[in-house]
């Protein structure tokens, strides 16, 4: 089971995503109300996931990737995300904002029983700003990538997995999620090769 934090006391994230689903069924949600629900330490984590859905949707890629490297580089400054206010009051649409969280929801549930604490060394601060840093340069990675579909899949999978191997310290799913950042980096080596030999 994933447990998130908040003034109230611990409460599950499938608790938290399901007021957002409540909100949402009210009419647009502001990213500042998204953040108050999504409070605790983990709010980091949580909110990366939720840009994700957002990626591959023309318009929001550049924002959302925009986001997630902000997002990397104060975790690797171990700082909560602090968001001005024009951004808090940005509103998200409520046929938008079910969408990604009845996806994360379905992934939550799918990968819960393979998931647990384990091979803890990315509790260390240097694998913390090392981490951070490579969300921040995947998240530019979105935010740059051409409006094609799926050209930034495996930038997105590698924050996925560090997203949740962080967010239930699970060491393994992290290693998962440096593995797509290497492919990625082996795509784009092979692609400049190719270029170069034209």
């Amino acid at each position: 089971m994933f447990f998130l934090r908040h003034k109230g006391g611990i409460r599950t994230i499938e608790d938290s995503l399901s007021l957002l689903m409540e909100k949402a069924k009210e009419g647009p949600v502001t990213i500042g109300t998204i953040s108050e629900i999504l409070s605790g330490k983990v709010r980091t984590l949580l909110l990366m996931l939720l840009c994700l859905p957002f990626v591959e949707i023309v318009g929001l890629a550049i924002p959302a990737g925009l986001l997630l490297a902000y997002i990397g580089i104060r975790y690797a400054l171990n700082k909560w995300v602090f968001l001005p206010n024009f951004i808090l009051r940005k509103k998200i649409s409520s046929k938008l904002l079910t969408k990604a969280v009845n996806m994360i929801l379905r992934v939550l549930k799918k990968i819960e029983p393979l998931t647990r604490p384990r091979l803890s060394f990315h509790k260390r601060r240097s694998q913390r700003i090392f981490t951070g840093l490579l969300v921040a340069l995947m998240g530019l990675v979105i935010a740059l990538s051409p409006p094609v579909p799926a050209s930034s899949i495996l930038a997105c999978l590698s924050i996925f997995f560090i997203g949740i191997g962080m967010f239930n310290d699970d060491g393994v799913f992290v290693i998962i999620g440096y593995f797509f950042s290497s492919c990625y980096f082996a795509y784009v080596i092979f692609i400049l090769h190719l270029y170069l030999k034209i």
